[in-house]
């Protein structure tokens, strides 16, 4: 298993059983804070994070950055 964070993954049935939970469940999204990749590395390492987001909001170096990167 491709294991592209620095943290340790759930067991595989453990994911399955917590994504199992979640079916049928509206969930908020936000581009930001709360899309996808967040659901994802929620489930699979506990920490929902977004790779994709971070190296969105790393790009701007302090200088207009988007408001939810601060």
């Amino acid at each position: 298993v491709n294991n592209r964070l620095d943290h340790k993954p759930k067991s595989p049935d453990d994911i399955v059983k917590e994504a199992e939970l979640l079916v049928g469940k509206e969930m908020p999204y936000n581009l930001i804070t709360n899309n996808c990749e967040h659901l994802i590395t929620n489930l699979r390492y506990g920490k929902p994070e977004s790779r994709q987001v971070r190296t969105n909001c790393d790009s701007h170096n302090g200088s207009e950055q988007p408001e939810q990167c601060v």
